[in-house]
């Protein structure tokens, strides 16, 4: 299968590529090789000389939406401001979230594309909820919530593009699988976030400071969600699916779940306070997903649990100190 992965140095993309390269001891088997092409600022695949890359640096390097056209699946991973700390701009962030995939969708329909796209949305574009129920695809692809920045926006300006284009009579030629994400966490995610700074700052014996995680969120390991992906990669359903572990638990409980690994594998108490941090998603009270739809079409079982998770940021982190 010819496969094309749009944002390939992303989270989702690089792990991605591992799972459907078979790099990573993986729970699944696969049935065929892929001959993947990846789409990137920057080549950083040196050590995978079996990997075309293309650059991809929007506005300066654009898509081929021809050359896209000639895939069999195609997934966009591109996005900005996921992390606030890279301070990306309000006109990146819409174009890479929103304007770039919806101009993707609609070349591949003009060019009479009939493989597959998937892209991404996040629960984030729920906005400002603060009672304590999980949304469908549905909710999500059609609330009127706040939006507090433009990160939530261009989200959901995706959600309701798919959604518009999956409810029109052969609207598409081909299969369009759009998935909602939670938090997704893995030990190879970017160092600043939340994970990574407690168990980073624990090892250097550093206090710890923390919003007062009243915030109820979901978590879903990166594996997880790249094997699934991996393992119905044939599937041909079009539609949008919430994509997450069941579990809702409060910011401050998965703090607390951090720390208690880290005193138990490392024998280490860090000074820790809440309330004193501030954090861009607290007006967010409860962002949760209801996955019965998933469940009811595909065969999604998350198999890394939190704690295995966290061990595994421990057992990277301590190999640098």
């Amino acid at each position: 299968m010819k496969i094309a992965i749009i944002g390939a140095t992303s989270f989702l993309g690089q792990t991605l590529i591992s799972a459907l390269k078979k790099d990573k001891p993986c729970d699944f088997s696969l049935t065929e090789e892929h001959d993947l092409h990846l789409f990137s600022r920057t080549n950083s695949f040196d050590s995978m000389p079996s990997l075309s890359w293309t650059c991809y640096n929007y506005p300066k390097n654009p898509l081929d939406y021809a050359e896209l056209s000639t895939f069999d699946s195609i997934y966009y991973c591109a996005g900005a401001g996921i992390q606030p700390k890279h301070q990306d701009n309000n006109t990146q962030i819409y174009e890479l979230n929103a304007f770039e995939p919806i101009r993707l969708a609609t070349a591949l329909k003009d060019n009479s594309y009939t493989g597959k796209l998937i892209t991404f949305g996040s629960y984030f574009e729920i906005g400002n909820h603060q009672e304590a129920r999980s949304y469908t695809e549905k909710e999500v692809a059609t609330h009127r919530n706040p939006l507090p920045n433009a990160y939530c926006t261009a989200k959901n300006l995706l959600t309701r593009f798919v959604d518009t284009k999956l409810r029109t009579p052969n609207g598409l030629p081909f299969i369009f699988q759009h998935f909602i994400l939670t938090n997704i966490y893995g030990a190879t995610e970017n160092n600043k976030r939340l994970i990574p700074y407690i168990i980073q700052s624990s090892l250097q014996k550093e206090p710890l400071s923390f919003t007062a995680g009243t915030q109820e969120r979901q978590y879903t390991h990166i594996r997880d969600i790249a094997y699934f992906l991996v393992n119905n990669i044939a599937v041909k359903e079009s539609g949008i699916f919430n994509l997450t572990a069941d579990l809702v638990i409060s910011v401050r409980d998965m703090i607390e779940k951090v720390l208690q690994v880290v005193e138990e594998e490392l024998e280490l108490k860090p000074d820790v306070t809440f309330g004193t941090a501030d954090k861009r998603d607290v007006s967010m009270k409860y962002l949760a997903l209801n996955t019965s739809r998933l469940q009811n079409c595909f065969n999604f079982a998350p198999k890394i649990s939190l704690e295995k998770g966290i061990k595994e940021y421990i057992t990277l982190y301590s190999r640098s100190v």
